[in-house]
């Protein structure tokens, strides 16, 4: 099963990532590169919507 990644920067310059499909998946980082690599959402496959 894949998933997308949805980035958002926050008006204090972090980066969101979050799996929409999955409630409560989401991590920080300060580029979305590194929001990206956090936690579990390497194995979800990335469709970025910024």
């Amino acid at each position: 099963m894949n998933f997308h990644i949805e980035y958002e920067r926050e008006a204090d310059g972090r980066w969101l990532a979050e799996v929409p499909e999955i409630p409560g998946v989401l991590t920080y980082g300060d580029t979305a590169d590194e929001a990206k690599t956090k936690r579990c959402l390497p194995r979800c496959s990335a469709s970025a919507v910024l």
